[in-house]
């Protein structure tokens, strides 16, 4: 892992980061059965998988920007890329010699950004926004019925935070996540993936009677839906909590 940071100004400062990964996986597992007669015996699963290589790279830069005390963002990208190798056995039955296959590989690109707003000492607000677009793909003997999985997943948490006094604070949240990884129909078979939308909102109280004693009420709202299962999965639920935390220490 290698990387740097370097902050010129105050108010400003870059970081980048590049990290490889480079890992061997052994197995010793030798029993290998199988309802075949001689001389095709040895050719179970899972004991004909004998290693696996996985190599994976990460690139993150992040750039952090204060231009006035009352306002602080952040800027992130991350790009992660990971390729498997599966060693096997031999496969005499189907005239395949020992050695190793490419299996998969996975891809993701990372975009968030992020900022707090403070206009007053009692009062602050956060934002937090993710974009992941990412794809995994592995081995499919070159068969067009076998799409790889890909799609984006986009996050968002938003909060506002009011200190009424000393004993007393009161915050309300929002969060959204949504991820499409619908894949368009192959040459053959009919289109799959996940398609969902998840709202929340919660608004709470927070209470400090003593250095001993808090409590807390919230109430919480989330919709769901998938319109990739056809609404079959669609909930809305409501729900109060109230909790009550203390040290007898």
């Amino acid at each position: 892992r290698l990387g740097f940071t370097h902050s010129r100004w105050r108010q400003a400062s870059f970081a980048a980061q590049f990290e490889h990964r480079d890992r061997h996986e052994s197995y010793t597992h030798l029993r290998d059965e199988n309802f075949l007669p001689g001389p095709f015996t040895g050719l179970g699963y899972s004991a004909f998988i004998r290693g696996r290589d996985t190599i994976s790279e990460e690139v993150s830069l992040r750039l952090s920007l204060r231009p006035t005390r009352w306002l602080q963002t952040q800027l992130n990208y991350r790009y992660e890329s990971t390729d498997f190798t599966t060693e096997h056995d031999a496969f005499i039955f189907a005239g395949v010699p020992a050695g190793t296959v490419f299996s998969g590989e996975q891809l993701a690109h990372i975009y968030s950004a992020n900022a707090t707003l403070t206009p007053w000492r009692r009062l602050y607000f956060t934002t937090t926004v993710s974009l992941q677009d990412s794809a995994t793909e592995t081995f499919d003997n070159n068969s067009a019925a076998v799409a790889p999985y890909e799609g984006d997943t986009l996050s968002v948490l938003s909060s506002a935070n009011f200190v009424v006094d000393e004993r007393t604070e009161a915050n309300l949240s929002y969060s959204l996540s949504r991820t499409d990884f619908e894949q368009e129909a192959a040459v053959t078979g009919p289109s799959a993936g996940l398609f969902f939308e998840l709202h929340s909102a919660q608004a709470g109280l927070t209470r400090r009677w003593s250095e001993r004693v808090t409590t807390t009420a919230r109430y919480v709202f989330h919709h769901y839906s998938e319109p990739s299962s056809g609404g079959s999965n669609d909930y809305r639920a409501h729900g109060v909590f109230f909790t009550m935390k203390k040290r007898f220490r």
